[in-house]
């Protein structure tokens, strides 16, 4: 558990230090309204789930979002 705790707690310090110095936390969408609504990034290290019906470009969207954030 102490290790658990310790992960949690670097991540929460370079997400502190990522906010006050401008910089992302985690990838772009290279969208900037979106990484906007989003609270500037997409979650490090997390998943990410996009949601929407057949058709509407979901792979589109995240084949985009790889390609910019690398």
């Amino acid at each position: 558990i102490e290790q658990l705790v310790e992960g949690f707690l670097q991540e929460a310090l370079q997400a502190v230090e990522a906010k006050q110095s401008g910089r992302p936390f985690g990838p772009l969408t290279g969208l900037k309204r979106l990484d906007l609504k989003i609270g500037g990034s997409l979650p490090k290290e997390a998943l990410t789930v996009i949601l929407g019906n057949t058709g509407a470009g979901k792979t589109a969207f995240a084949g985009q979002i790889a390609a910019h954030a690398g």
